[in-house]
């Protein structure tokens, strides 16, 4: 009898097991398909977000070259009235167009060397320099006497 009863019960056990755990099944597909999707969401956000930052950060960028640039594109600008007045009155000689075109390349110098500062910024694989402040303030303080 007790065999019988097993029997019964494997025989019963299995399509009742299948019955009843089919919807079990059926729901954690489902919930296995809706955690994929909000995975899938969510790194759309996300890449979404760091695209925004990306364009922030470059806007920001471009916005600190402009604000450098202003101040060289100036000087160029008074460079080429100063060279049309000079013209105008016939003083351009040899020594006028030497130092014009010292200071113009000098202002363009500028504005490469401020590219450059930026691109350097922004690279991953910056290696530390030690510098001395000194240094520094003496380069500074020499290059304004020169362009005096």
């Amino acid at each position: 009898l007790a065999i019988t009863i097993l029997i019964l019960s494997f025989i019963l056990a299995i399509p009742f097991g299948f019955f009843f755990s089919k919807p079990l099944y059926e729901f954690y597909d489902l919930l296995n398909k809706r955690v994929f999707e909000e995975i899938e969401k969510n790194r759309e956000k996300e890449q979404m977000l760091m695209h925004q930052s990306k364009l922030a950060a470059l806007g920001e960028m471009l916005g600190n070259i402009a604000h450098q640039w202003r101040h060289p594109i100036t000087r160029l600008s008074l460079l080429v009235q100063n060279l049309k007045r000079a013209y105008e009155y016939n003083k351009v000689d040899d020594e006028f167009m030497k130092k014009f075109e010292n200071k113009a390349f000098e202002q363009i110098n500028y504005m490469s060397q401020t590219i450059d500062d930026f691109t350097n910024f922004f690279k991953k694989d910056k290696k530390k320099q030690e510098f001395w402040v000194e240094n520094v303030i003496e380069d500074v303080l020499i290059s304004e006497s020169q362009k005096g």
